[in-house]
């Protein structure tokens, strides 16, 4: 006689995402929900019948379940159980037979019966601009229910289903920025698995148009203005459409705040909480001719409007400060917008756009107070005013959003970094008119703390130094127009 064999097995799982993102499902036009659901490999005669059974806890182990009576069609064979509810275990037992059990990811595709639908996936965690496809399916029927055997197991993703044949998506930027007079060229790009056939742009303002056959929106902006704009590419399966908000600008510049001449003391008392000895020896400062500094810290659009590329790493919303620039990129731009605001008339020859100086910096941060930071000592009052670690959820932020200082700059503390022309070094002290920091150094002055930082690194007083070609994920910059 055969030996009586009984082999015990169970499986831990848990719901894994429900994938709802807006602008995934817009892609992907069908949807997507998935968890983790049991799976047993079961190696046995083929066609002879097995009763699979189970508890849900081993307390109930006298009280075993049937789940079915699997005629086996090969072996092995992979049987997923699609009835094993929301708990946390589920424990399987065979007689005369061996079986593994493992997680597997089930997913639900709903869209059109019919439609070929590439699977893709991303790891958690992962860039979800860089999606992996997994494999083709034809959906059956509505919804329809898919295993993911392919991956290895243990694998974290996220899911979503692209349609073959859905309209195009569009992928352009949904924000630019122009200037009157001058050129400006902006591209339509859509993501599309079928030919597209045309472009369009309806709402341009006077002076631009669309060549359909490409989708280059091109000519030259006549008048100031914000301009809604509906963007559409088509194939044969129809229109896909997305809006575009256009600013027609005099200049490129981020608006500017007037900053009036002035005397300030520079650094901090020794009795300030949270300073540091660079911030000494105290010095007082006349800035003797009033300037113009940056309402907000320069912005993603605002950078690829006037030096033609985004390399900032926290995208989506290019209202967001731009990031990962070095001293000499934040020059550069200065020196580029500069030559672009003289060409077309908006300054005059001997204005310059340029990073402030440290004692500008401070002295416009401070915005006439002398306390840690411009709205009092105490940092446990920063939240209204900055991005900071007690409340960014680790990541940068539109520009503007917070309470601005009482000259009306947003954002002077937290968010980014802040970048000056200054080499970093020790101050005079004594008193000093319009200083310019230290004729050479291997690091350069930046100021205000920024989303990574605690409250204590965006008092008014607070430096540090970087490489001039040192770049971060939480270091941008913010502009001074000098008429001088």
């Amino acid at each position: 006689m055969k030996a009586h064999a009984v082999l015990l097995c169970r499986i831990f799982y848990l719901v894994l995402v429900i994938f709802s993102v807006g602008s995934d499902r817009a892609s992907a036009q069908s949807t997507v929900v998935q968890r983790n659901y049991p799976g047993l490999t079961i190696t046995g005669t083929t066609d002879q019948s097995y009763p699979i059974q189970y508890v849900e806890t081993m307390a109930n182990s006298n009280n075993w379940l049937t789940l079915t009576n699997l005629t086996l069609p090969a072996s092995p064979y992979l049987f997923i159980d699609t009835s094993a509810p929301d708990v946390s275990q589920r424990y399987y037992r065979e007689s005369n037979v061996t079986f593994t059990a493992e997680n597997y990811v089930g997913l639900t595709i709903s869209g059109n019966v019919g439609s070929t639908n590439m699977i893709q996936f991303v790891d958690l965690g992962g860039d979800t601009n860089n999606w992996s496809t997994l494999t083709s399916i034809v959906l059956a029927s509505n919804p329809q229910f898919f295993v993911d055997t392919i991956s290895p197991r243990g694998a974290h993703r996220r899911y979503r289903a692209e349609d073959l044949a859905r309209p195009p998506l569009i992928t352009s930027p949904t924000l630019a920025l122009a200037q009157v007079g001058v050129p400006f060229n902006y591209t339509i790009t859509a993501s599309s698995y079928l030919p597209i056939t045309s472009y369009d742009a309806a709402g341009l303002p006077s002076g631009l148009s669309v060549d359909t056959s490409s989708g280059l929106i091109s000519g030259t902006p006549t008048a100031v203005g914000t301009n809604t704009i509906t963007l559409s590419a088509n194939n044969a399966t129809g229109p896909g459409s997305a809006t575009l908000t256009l600013s027609l600008r005099l200049s490129l510049a981020t608006e500017l705040v007037p900053v009036p001449a002035g005397t300030f003391t520079l650094g901090s008392p020794a009795d300030e909480v949270g300073r540091d000895d660079d911030e000494s020896p105290q010095t007082q400062v006349t800035i003797s001719h009033g300037f113009f500094v940056g309402k907000y810290e320069v912005s993603q659009a605002e950078y690829q409007a006037v030096v033609g590329s985004n390399p900032s790493f926290a995208r989506g919303d290019v209202n967001r400060p731009v990031e990962v620039v070095s001293w000499q990129d934040a020059t550069n731009f200065c020196a580029l917008l500069t030559a672009r605001d003289r060409q077309a008339g908006r300054i005059s020859g001997s204005a310059t756009y340029r990073l402030p100086t440290e004692a500008e910096w401070e002295y416009a941060a401070r915005a006439g107070t002398s306390t840690s930071y411009s709205f009092g000592d105490d940092g446990a009052n920063l939240g209204p005013y900055a991005w900071y670690s007690g409340n960014s959820g680790s990541t940068t932020h539109p520009i503007g959003q917070k309470l601005a200082n009482p000259w009306g700059l947003y954002d002077v503390y937290g968010n980014v970094w802040e970048l000056c022309t200054d080499w970093y070094g020790t101050y005079p002290g004594g008193a000093v008119t319009d200083p310019q920091g230290p004729a050479t150094g291997s690091t350069k002055a930046i100021r205000g703390g920024s989303w990574f930082f605690g409250s204590s690194s965006c008092r008014s007083a607070n430096r540090m130094g970087v490489s001039p070609t040192g770049r971060y994920t939480d270091l941008g910059f913010r502009i001074v127009l000098s008429t001088q």
